[in-house]
């Protein structure tokens, strides 16, 4: 009996060794650890933000192959996702531990994800599963570079690239064709390759399928040369500025106007009107100014120098400028309203927009005006209609406006420390530049090479290079309030609240 019992406990012993060698369920161990892909082990291809076909599957054992069970198996996206994704899951009796799917990150390209053993250092405890990361469907597209500036000679590649609500690049979703408005300035290849034939700037249009994106390419015209100086003492402090036909100035201070002859720097006429003068604006012909105020308008007949008569107006004017046809004159006023003001026959017919305006430009061809209010809107009025056809916000409040004569971009002052650009055809952002703190006045020099602007509380004017937008110097005069181009040359006239007009001569 004893040798039957003793041969039972033998056969135990055996089964129990030949168990263990089948599964382990001892502790997790830390080393003779092993883990192998069970499947998704080929490079998968899914969208980003798509589970790939295969789920990944890793199957855990010992060195000699015996499944381990109940091991933690982490899955961690090591590559492709914008934050780490961790999944842990235990291995089943067949050491075998399954993701329900793996979603791929947002990152388009080679995504990455690892599985480890959470409990094991060993380099053969962990095994990484490929993914293939496709692109999203385009959601934008960007003609670049957006203000390609250039000298004589100069080549520049322009790139439309189209992206995803991600950011990934996408590709075209048709070949893309590229043209220049104007070959004589900057002619374009096939493939996007700008080169600078001369002066001026060229519209570069990119088409892919039903996508077209605009950019205006600027050919410098030489060096920049900091201005000569002439000062001209009219006698009162002058705070308003406009320049007529046959280069006479029109400048104001108080309730006092001045005609000045700016060929031969002398001041010929000086009127009272009575009322302190706010704004001005002088009709193409040269035969009216206006004069803004504190709830009207003045008008002055200039071959007779007189007052011939007065419009009242709803709110205060800031700004005044006539249509480049001489057919109207519009003034942006301090409660949201803006007056047209037929010159045939002084009738007047409002338009109102949000917040106080304090800067207005109107386009030099289209029938467009664009004032900027305190509030940070920029509105854009159709000039015949008379309606607001497009409204932008920005942050911060904003301050005056001025529009490149030879490219017609947008040049709006905000009361921060920059200036946005933007397209004139739907007042798209195109970019920003540094700028002093409140821009007081802006304006362009006839041929469109430099931009100036005074500050508010300084006596320092700003000058930017147009081409390439960034402020090249500032000139010191004493006061300078407004400022006015003569359109028969580059000369810039500053209007200084010290009674002077400054030529700057470029």
């Amino acid at each position: 009996m004893r040798r039957t019992v003793l041969s039972y406990g033998l056969v135990a012993a055996v089964l129990i060794v030949f168990a263990a060698c089948e599964t382990s369920t001892a502790p997790t161990p830390t080393t003779d650890v092993q883990i192998a892909i069970a499947a998704g082990a080929d490079t998968q291809t899914a969208v980003i933000g798509t589970p790939v076909a295969v789920a990944p599957s890793v199957r855990v054992t010992r060195s000699n192959g015996t499944p381990i069970v109940g091991v933690t198996v982490v899955f961690a996206q090591v590559r492709g996702a914008t934050s780490s994704a961790r999944v842990a899951v235990l291995t089943d009796p067949n050491g075998v531990a399954s993701m329900t799917a793996w979603t791929l990150g947002t990152r388009a390209g080679i995504q990455e994800l690892l599985a480890y053993v959470a409990s094991s250092s060993a380099q053969a405890a962990q095994v990484s599963f490929f993914a293939n990361a496709q692109s999203g469907t385009a959601v934008t597209a960007t003609l670049a570079p957006v203000l390609p500036q250039m000298s004589v000679g100069d080549t520049l590649r322009a790139v439309l690239t189209f992206r995803d609500a991600e950011q990934n690049e996408t590709p075209p979703p048709a070949p893309v064709t590229f043209s220049s408005s104007d070959t004589t300035t900057v002619r374009v290849s096939s493939t996007g390759l700008l080169t600078a034939i001369a002066p001026g700037v060229s519209t570069i249009t990119a088409v892919a399928g039903t996508t077209t994106r605009a950019i205006t390419a600027a050919v410098r015209s030489g060096p920049i040369t900091a201005p000569s100086v002439t000062t001209l003492t009219v006698g009162r402090g002058l705070i308003q500025l406009a320049i007529g036909s046959g280069r006479i100035g029109y400048t104001a201070g108080g309730v006092m106007l001045y005609r000045v002859d700016l060929a031969g720097s002398t001041v010929t006429d000086s009127l009272d009107v009575g009322i302190f003068i706010t704004a001005i604006a002088v009709t193409p012909s040269g035969d009216r100014a206006y004069l803004g105020h504190s709830g009207s308008l003045t008008i002055v007949s200039l071959p007779a120098f007189t007052v011939s008569g007065s419009i009242t107006l709803s709110g205060n004017a800031q700004v005044v400028t006539a249509s480049p046809d001489g057919a109207h004159i519009f003034v942006a006023q301090d409660n949201g309203v803006v007056a047209r003001v037929a010159v045939s026959d002084d009738a007047v017919t409002p338009v109102s927009v949000t917040g106080s305006l304090v800067g207005m430009a109107i386009h030099p061809t289209a029938p467009r005006l664009f004032v900027n209010s305190t509030v940070g809107a920029l509105h854009e009025i159709n000039t015949s209609t008379l309606s607001v056809t497009r409204t932008v916000l920005s942050q911060g409040g904003a301050g005056p406006l001025a529009i490149s004569p030879n490219d017609s971009r947008v040049f709006a002052a905000r009361s921060s420390d920059s200036l946005l650009v933007r397209s004139p055809t739907d007042l798209s952002r195109i970019g920003a530049l540094p700028a002093s703190d409140n821009i007081r006045w802006m304006t362009f020099t006839a041929d469109g090479r430099h931009l100036l602007s005074t500050r508010t509380n300084s006596n320092e004017i700003d000058m930017y290079d147009a081409f390439t937008l960034q402020r090249y110097r500032s000139e010191f005069v004493v006061g300078a309030r407004a400022l006015a181009a003569d359109p028969a040359s580059t000369d810039i006239w500053v209007a200084s609240d010290f009674g002077r007009l400054v030529r700057l001569r470029f």
